[in-house]
């Protein structure tokens, strides 16, 4: 009887053995179910996934080929031809230009002896002019509008302007020096006024309106002419 009853006894244990191992790894089994499910899964779905994470090379070849403002027109003939032309910075190099010609205006109204100079000089001083309005209608039809451009661009019209002013002092004397020290005094003393009331935080006070635009263009027109 003790026997029996010593058999029964560890026969009863190995099952509880058997059962207790069987449940453990049906836990961990589960426990490994639900961590890949919480993760995403393993192997082909997490590849898939990372794919799916990683940006398409079409879509930033897209973002790098124009940093233009979504809602700007789609592009013309010109950008179609020049795709590698960096259009969202045409405004500034037009500014650029601009401040380029100066010099150039100089030489030439100095040289005389190359034929028609004063033609060339007026047609040049006319294409920096012109220069002018493309830079700011292309800023605002684009919507590329930087601080740094709005800096540079009345600069670049004030500086170009002074140069023609003195030159044609230099040469018609008091009949023009009178005007352009009116001009230039003006000039001087809305550029002061503006940079007082930005310290106060009321520059759009002052900002340029229509009928600044229209003295700078007829301005510009006389010069020519």
């Amino acid at each position: 009887d003790s026997g029996t009853s010593n058999f029964g006894v560890e026969a009863a244990g190995r099952v509880a053995d058997h059962v207790v191992a069987a449940s453990s790894a049906t836990s961990s089994s589960s426990v490994s179910d639900t961590m890949l499910s919480m993760t995403g899964g393993g192997g082909d779905n997490a590849e898939g996934d990372l794919e799916a994470a990683k940006p398409s090379k079409s879509s930033s070849k897209a973002a790098s080929d124009s940093k233009l403002d979504p809602n700007a027109p789609a592009p013309g003939l010109l950008r179609r031809a020049l795709p590698w032309y960096p259009w969202h910075r045409l405004p500034d190099h037009l500014t650029y230009l601009r401040c380029v010609a100066i010099p150039l205006l100089v030489v030439l109204y100095y040289l005389p002896s190359i034929p028609n100079s004063s033609v060339i000089n007026s047609l040049s001083f006319a294409g920096a002019s012109i220069t002018d309005y493309l830079d700011g209608y292309l800023a605002r039809r684009w919507d590329i509008t930087s601080a740094f451009g709005a800096f540079l661009d009345p600069v670049a019209d004030k500086l170009m302007v002074s140069t023609a002013l003195i030159l044609l002092s230099g040469t018609w004397g008091a009949a023009v020096a009178i005007p352009s020290a009116i001009i230039l005094a003006r000039e001087i003393a809305v550029s002061a006024l503006r940079e007082w009331m930005a310290q106060r935080d009321l520059r759009d006070s002052v900002k340029v309106g229509f009928q600044g635009k229209l003295k700078t263009a007829f301005t510009m027109l006389s010069l020519t002419i």
